[in-house]
């Protein structure tokens, strides 16, 4: 995901997140415990990461790490933003956006 706010996670830590959410309604997954991911803990409203990201650094934590769901969401619409505006500048990327869109809309006439 692009944009000018920066997240400080993989996306396999995303993909984990999601995981774990789906199957455990924890922040634990396959790919936690496998140490192939990081546990994912959001915050929202006036919470701000870096006090607790501070503290985990000091203490050696590299299991975890912490997103404001702010910027998840601005970090996402960025990225989607930027894909839409290569759809008509790249052909590869207009090819697979069409193809797969027509599985999601259709055109009734």
């Amino acid at each position: 995901m692009i944009g000018t706010d920066k997240l400080t996670c993989t996306s396999c830590d995303l993909f984990s997140a999601r995981c774990a959410i789906v199957d455990t309604l924890t922040a634990e997954s396959d790919l936690v415990r496998s140490g192939e991911a990081r546990e994912v803990y959001y915050e929202w409203g006036d919470a701000k990461t870096e006090p607790v990201r501070e503290i985990n650094e000091k203490m050696g934590d590299t299991k975890t790490i912490m997103i404001h769901v702010d910027t998840l969401v601005a970090v996402f619409f960025n990225g989607m933003a930027d894909f839409f505006e290569k759809i008509p500048q790249d052909e590869e990327i207009k090819k697979n956006a069409t193809r797969i869109s027509q599985k999601w809309f259709t055109s009734i006439t």
